[in-house]
């Protein structure tokens, strides 16, 4: 192997450690985010279920 195609192949692999990381980073995000959403209706789902059981009462 000559110092161009090693350079090649490091640059390449660079490249994808990257990519790699700004995938992970990005599926954490989401992932934060839709926690986020379900904790919001789950609380609602409690509240409105205390309601329904208060007006039962």
């Amino acid at each position: 192997m000559d110092v161009t195609t090693i350079e090649q192949i490091a640059g390449s692999q660079f490249i994808w450690t990257i990519c790699s990381i700004l995938l992970c980073v990005a599926t954490l995000l989401y992932l934060k985010s839709e926690n986020k959403e379900r904790e919001k209706k789950l609380e609602e789902t409690q509240k409105e279920q205390k309601v329904n059981q208060n007006a039962d009462t």
